[in-house]
């Protein structure tokens, strides 16, 4: 009989890595959340899936610290489930960057959390000299900075045992995506839609927030080249500058000019709705400090995307995660962003 061999990460390029690891990630989080202990969801995993990457990570990390003194088990522990679920959440993260708005513009400006960050609003000056002559010094010009609070985005995502339960035979990706395909339409739509304003200390404004929109005439290339002459009157030197759209305008921006495009990149999203936005990744400044997911079956919850908080006794309705055979998992997104004054702005079509 034919035996398939076990990848070694080694061999695999940084997208297989993600893919195949955050499938792993699917995998386990199945397994723990229908054991609760991170110890026995590696023992399980391994006895589950005996010939997977995962099992041979934990394996290969078990054989290495055999000989020391065993603790208690948790997911920081190389010598239980640390060894897989670091690298394979660190996939998953990636993974949603990948497939998110902010991780197909190329050129943004990422910067950590909670630390100021100068920009400079003038260039140093130069020019040529003769032999000997006197070198010119020059003084850059910043302004005080933009500092980006540590924010999250949470969201708890419902899923049946029997889903959940498919991740064990051959069904990870749908579990994976279940969990990854909300937290990427949530954070694109906060970053384009034109009504979502900054809450001091919970949410950061969008992209487009208090822009005043180009309107449309009705003529798609004349509205476009509105657009663009706006935005470039205040970015002269966007030369990464990008069009947004979802799907449908951005096949008709592609098809400007006879099909040579607009002149600018293109990025399609449904989080852009009805609107076509340009904007210079340049001035754009995001922080990330990545994603965490917890899991739950014991948990109350209120099925709702609006809860009452607080709960109305009487009212509120309350659905148990044990009783009705469901899981909870709560992902959590550190994320936050913001642009310069003029670094987008927006058609808003009819």
């Amino acid at each position: 009989m034919e035996i398939t061999p076990v990848p070694r990460l080694a061999d695999l390029t940084r997208a297989q890595q993600n893919e195949t690891l955050s499938k792993e990630y699917a995998r386990y989080l199945s397994v723990y959340s229908q054991t609760g202990l991170h110890t026995s969801a590696a023992d399980h995993y391994c006895e589950l899936f005996p010939r997977s990457l995962g099992a041979t990570i934990i394996g290969q990390q078990r054989a290495l610290l055999a000989k020391t003194a065993v603790a208690p088990g948790t997911t920081t522990d190389p010598a239980w489930a640390g060894a897989l679920v670091s690298p394979a959440l660190a996939a998953f993260v990636e993974l949603s960057r990948a497939q998110s708005l902010l991780g197909r513009i190329a050129g943004l400006n990422v910067v950590p959390f909670n630390t100021k960050v100068p920009t400079q609003t003038a260039d140093a000056s130069y020019s040529w000299i003769a032999q000997g002559g006197s070198k010119p010094t020059s003084r850059f010009t910043f302004d005080p900075g933009i500092e980006l609070a540590h924010l999250k985005a949470v969201g708890i995502i419902v899923l049946s045992l029997e889903l959940v339960k498919s991740a064990q035979h051959g069904n990870e990706v749908a579990f994976r995506d279940a969990l990854l395909n909300g937290l990427v339409a949530f954070t694109d739509r906060s970053f384009l839609d034109p009504t979502s304003s900054a809450i001091p200390f919970t949410r950061p404004a969008s992209i487009t927030s208090g822009l005043t929109a180009i309107p449309s005439t009705g003529d798609f290339e004349n509205d476009v080249e509105v657009l663009l002459d706006s935005f470039f009157a205040d970015q002269p030197n966007a030369v990464d500058a990008v069009l947004i759209a979802n799907a449908g305008n951005a096949r008709k921006l592609r098809n400007l000019n006879s099909g040579t495009g607009p002149g600018t990149r293109v990025v399609a999203t449904d989080a852009a709705a009805n609107n076509v936005i340009a904007l210079n990744p340049r001035q754009t400044f995001v922080a990330d400090d990545g994603a965490d997911i917890k899991t739950s079956d014991e948990a109350m919850l209120q099925m709702d995307s609006a809860p009452a908080n607080p709960a109305v006794p009487g009212t509120t309705v309350w659905t148990s995660m044990f009783e009705s055979d469901l899981r909870a998992f709560r992902v959590e997104r550190y994320l936050n962003w913001t642009t310069s004054a003029t670094a987008a702005k927006y058609l808003a079509l009819a």
